[in-house]
């Protein structure tokens, strides 16, 4: 029940590749680095709120969630950003949603999501 279609959500993510140095307004290097991430490529989730004890204890006990997203076909990876509409530039400044942690079943993947305020 949990893969039907109807019930799926359209969201585009993008996964960290890799970090680069940042330059200052003259090209030289600050010290800092920041992420680099893929393209953004589209994917159909279950969202569901968290509002269970069983939700919050599979993904740990302190553990800050907002949402569980269940799929059969996709496999995300921890610090992953999820989208609710396809995402142009600044990915870790717009995202919607950070997956937190992946839990693998037999037959399908829960993920447990925190979302951006």
């Amino acid at each position: 029940m949990r893969s039907l279609n109807k019930n799926q959500t359209q969201l585009w993510y993008v996964r960290p590749n890799g970090f680069i140095d940042v330059l200052d307004s003259d090209g030289y290097k600050t010290g800092e680095k920041e992420y680099v991430y893929t393209v953004p490529q589209e994917i159909k989730l279950t969202l569901s709120p968290v509002s269970g004890i069983v939700i919050l204890d599979s993904g740990g006990k302190f553990l800050e969630l907002d949402y569980t997203a269940t799929s059969t076909e996709v496999a995300l990876s921890e610090n992953d950003l999820i989208f609710d509409t396809l995402p142009i530039d600044n990915f870790d400044k717009t995202y919607t949603f950070l997956v937190k942690t992946v839990l693998k079943s037999l037959n399908s993947f829960q993920y447990l999501l925190e979302k951006r305020f």
